[in-house]
């Protein structure tokens, strides 16, 4: 399994993608930070595991971003603007 699609697998199992990760229980993305470095060894490599952290970082501030705008706005993406 390719690493992004497996973090995004794992923060949607351990963490509430509708709110960013400075709001997220630290014991929740500790869970994901251990999940993916067990899985995926060679990051362990990384100071502090900061790889793993963006790609948290990156994927909450989507996803976050997202249901904001479907709260604004009342659909799911800008696309369904146009159709």
């Amino acid at each position: 399994l390719h690493l992004q699609k497996f973090v995004h697998r794992v923060i949607k199992k351990y963490l509430d993608e509708t709110i960013c990760r400075s709001m997220q229980s630290h014991n929740a993305v500790e869970n994901v930070k251990e999940t993916v470095l067990s899985h995926y060894s060679e990051l362990k490599d990384f100071q502090n595991a900061w790889l793993v952290f963006d790609l948290i970082q990156l994927r909450l501030k989507y996803t976050s971003s997202k249901g904001r705008y479907k709260e604004r706005i009342g659909v799911e993406t800008p696309k369904e603007l146009k159709g």
